[in-house]
């Protein structure tokens, strides 16, 4: 009896009886149609189950056919929907070519249309004729010497009027630039008490500074006040940016100070070393030549 099974990894195989010893046998099915030898009676004969086998064939070629048209099947529904979407994205971009184009042509009937109206505006207005280059370069000229000539006459006044009322030295320095000197200067506290101004000494430097002593001052003023004040003073200022310190009167400089010199100085009497600096400060003091002007206290 020729029966057909699996074996248990699945593999087909085929069982008969041997034709002489009637020994249960067994083969691969692959193995149907060929020689063989029984393992006991050692009689040769043919694997049974070539049908089987035959069929075997038959069915898997019939699955193989069947698993490729399902793969075709499955290639042309791929294919039809990736047609389909190149179909609806070329509709899509012809679209929007299509919008552009209608916005591009309306958007230049709007320039045309302002074109127009601004032409026509235009027309209605009267024409002037352009001035002539020359003469407008002239216009231009004038008008700038003459505003140039109006600051500085104004500058030129204002600084008059200053040093007519106030006898100080200052002039237009003053009116241009000297206005942080002063806040500082009024910081002091002998200020008032000893009436004072102070000024820049060059229009374009900063490295000299002049503290000038105008009359006015407090009836209760002391000799040392003014010594007093330029001490105050100096520890306002930034004296590292400072070369000189003239001390003027009345707008009349009459003698020096180098920063260097005073700057001890000042930091002394903001400690409270005030009868070390009233004694050191008269030998810093110098002339307009840049003379000594007093020796050393013994």
């Amino acid at each position: 009896m020729v029966q057909i099974s699996k074996s248990l990894f699945g593999a087909k195989i085929v069982r008969f009886d041997c034709p002489r010893c009637k020994e249960r046998l067994r083969a691969p099915l692959s193995d149907a149609g060929k020689s063989d030898t029984c393992p006991d009676c050692s009689v040769k004969f043919i694997v049974p189950g070539i049908d089987a086998l035959n069929h075997e064939k038959r069915r898997s070629i019939d699955e193989a056919e069947r698993k490729a048209e399902e793969t075709d099947r499955k290639r042309a529904e791929k294919e039809l929907k990736r047609k389909a979407i190149d179909e609806e994205r070329a509709a899509k971009r012809e679209k929007q070519i299509e919008a552009e184009k209608t916005l591009a042509i309306e958007n230049e009937n709007k320039r045309r249309q302002k074109q127009q109206d601004l032409e026509e505006s235009n027309s209605n207005k009267p024409e002037l004729p352009p001035p002539l280059p020359k003469e407008r370069e002239k216009q231009s000229k004038r008008l700038f010497v003459l505003s140039t000539l109006g600051c500085l006459l104004s500058l030129c006044l204002i600084s008059f009027i200053y040093s007519v009322s106030t006898k100080s030295g200052a002039g237009i320095t003053d009116v241009v630039r000297s206005s942080g000197l002063r806040s500082k200067l009024k910081k002091c506290v002998t200020y008032g008490t000893v009436n004072a101004d102070a000024y820049y000494d060059s229009v374009i430097l900063t490295d000299t500074v002049v503290l000038d002593l105008l009359d006015g001052g407090s009836s209760s003023a002391r000799r040392i006040d003014p010594v007093h004040l330029l001490l105050e003073f100096s520890n306002e200022l930034n004296l590292s940016t400072i070369r000189t310190i003239v001390l003027a009167r009345n707008g009349e400089q009459r003698f020096t100070i180098a920063a260097s010199e005073i700057k001890p100085l000042a930091a002394s009497y903001a400690n409270g070393g005030r009868p070390w600096v009233f004694n050191n400060l008269p030998p810093t003091t110098r002339t307009m030549t840049g003379t000594q002007r007093y020796k050393e206290w013994s």
